[in-house]
């Protein structure tokens, strides 16, 4: 599962009473406001053309070092929703359930569909086009699964072989191994390193 533009898009006003429902002191939480979400503001240039000056509402920066610790405080009682096991890694989420009847599958689509009434309460969106299934293992139930977009829409998810996760290629055998196709796909990903290079020296010596 994907959240379309996850760090830009948190809440300030939900994030700071999320935080205080952890019990985070005041004092922090007021350091927390002023850094992340009070003061800042944008606007938008087109050639010479300025629009007027208006708030940020949302976000906290990325490449800070609290930025994801606070995106993860904020996402973390999504575990709270479903029955279904998770892992998460930063804005990178996994949900899954061991498939062999039916309602195994129903009680995955209700899962999916709590995540998404999540999504809406607290103004997180998930890049529903992006989601993959993948169904694990010989024996495995190969149930259709959908889910809502933002238009409310019910969206099907595309179902995977083969994915790359935290650059580890794992298909839907549980095989984790060095085949000819990851050999291709580095050394294409060299060669395109290797032009670059090439194309940023107007000069080259051999030795």
């Amino acid at each position: 599962m994907d959240f379309a533009k996850a760090f830009d898009t948190v809440p300030h006003k939900r994030l700071l009473r999320k935080l205080k429902c952890y019990g985070m002191n005041r004092h922090v939480l007021e350091w927390i406001e002023s850094f992340f979400c009070l003061q800042k503001k944008q606007r938008v240039a087109v050639s010479e053309a300025l629009s007027s000056w208006t708030g940020v509402l949302s976000g906290v920066l990325q490449g800070s070092v609290l930025g994801p610790i606070l995106f993860v405080c904020y996402i973390n009682d999504m575990l709270e929703t479903i029955a279904s096991f998770v892992y998460m890694y930063a804005d990178d989420t996994k949900i899954g359930r061991a498939v062999t009847c039916g309602s195994d599958g129903l009680a995955l689509r209700s899962d999916l569909d709590q995540l998404g009434d999540w999504s809406q309460k607290w103004q997180l969106r998930f890049n529903v086009s992006k989601y993959k299934v993948m169904h694990y293992g010989r024996n495995n139930v190969n149930e259709q699964y959908t889910m809502q977009d933002d238009s409310g829409s019910r969206y099907i998810l595309q179902e995977s072989k083969e994915e790359k996760d935290l650059g580890v290629c794992v298909d839907n055998m549980f095989m984790l191994k060095f085949s000819d196709h990851d050999v291709a796909r580095a050394a294409c990903k060299a060669n395109r390193l290797l032009g670059l290079k090439r194309r940023s020296f107007t000069q080259l010596d051999i030795g």
